[in-house]
């Protein structure tokens, strides 16, 4: 009954992030959302994780959510996603220890369940904090300029052929142009 309520809870914020989140909300929004039915399908025909063994599974699928929350913490510039990919470590952490070390159940419930509430929460406060910085502004950018490009390399990209280019001033002005 739990479980169910917060997988509900877990597409209500998902779908919110899908509608009015920008595009990092939106990836981790649709990632839940892909997500979700996926694991009730895969738990449905396997069953539940007993957290004795290295569970292969959730091992593969906490590692490619690192993969891919590591690249939006790099790519977006907010706050929210550094924070998800840094559960998301402790979870792959966790798959890893019990690698190395061994089972002890508790421990590697906690490590590997834990980021996915860690997750959501900040997903929840990150698309509530897009909402309210875009209703201002209107839309904002979410990652920045590639490497190289700078803002005068883009205003000159669209830049009309023909189109007169000012010059550029070269040395300080003298006290006649003041």
């Amino acid at each position: 009954m739990i479980i169910d309520v917060i997988l509900a809870l877990f597409v209500v914020i998902s779908l919110a992030a899908c509608i009015v989140g920008g595009p990092p909300e939106r990836f981790l929004g649709v990632m839940f959302l892909v997500w979700i039915p996926f694991d009730k399908i895969f738990h449905s025909l396997y069953g539940l994780a007993t957290y004795l063994r290295v569970d292969w599974y959730l091992l593969s699928t906490d590692t490619t959510a690192f993969v891919l929350l590591v690249w939006l913490a790099l790519r977006a510039n907010r706050f929210w996603p550094i924070v998800c990919a840094a559960g998301q470590c402790v979870a792959v952490g966790g798959h890893l220890a019990v690698l190395l070390l061994g089972v002890i159940k508790a421990p590697y419930w906690a490590m590997t369940q834990f980021s996915a509430y860690v997750q959501i929460v900040a997903l929840a406060a990150g698309t509530w904090a897009h909402w309210r910085r875009q209703r201002p502004i209107g839309r904002d950018r979410w990652r920045p300029p590639l490497r190289g490009a700078s803002r005068g390399d883009e205003q000159e990209r669209r830049r009309q052929p023909g189109q007169h280019t000012p010059h550029k001033r070269t040395s300080f002005p003298s006290s006649a142009d003041l």
